[in-house]
């Protein structure tokens, strides 16, 4: 603490409320997409799951867009893909996150199937965004 006083000097804080620009994670509301997004989480059964829903909701008339990581998307034949990242690079997958998102609201899908990821590193943040949209 003595270090960052002797390379800033005095710091002044303002004391309007009204001035304080929040970070956005404390923020109450945060980027969804329009479509219902379904977040599959990593495990035993995670593809066949998300190709069960898949086909559930393409019987019911839905227009769906499913995010799958590259190793996945050969699976997912016949459906509106968009490919993450590998799974094993979370930079990427957390750089391609909401340009994906975006860009299934500009196609104008109604559901949005999500494969899980890890929880290790940016893997943990993109879980935490893709559970807060689904929850939206």
């Amino acid at each position: 603490m003595k270090e960052i006083r002797r390379l800033l000097g005095k710091v002044e804080l303002n004391s309007d409320e009204s001035d304080i620009i929040r970070s956005p994670g404390v923020l109450p509301h945060h980027y969804s997409p329009k479509a219902k997004l379904l977040l599959v989480e990593k495990g035993n059964g995670q593809i066949n799951e998300m190709k069960r829903l898949a086909l559930n909701f393409k019987k019911q008339g839905k227009n769906i867009g499913i995010m799958v990581t590259s190793e996945n998307q050969n699976k997912f034949n016949g459906f509106k893909i968009q490919v993450i990242g590998s799974i094993n690079d979370s930079r990427t997958c957390a750089f391609n996150l909401f340009s994906i998102l975006r860009s299934f609201d500009k196609e104008k899908v109604d559901v949005i199937i999500a494969e899980g990821i890890g929880l290790r590193g940016l893997g943990l943040t993109i879980m935490d965004r893709l559970r807060k949209a689904s929850n939206s």
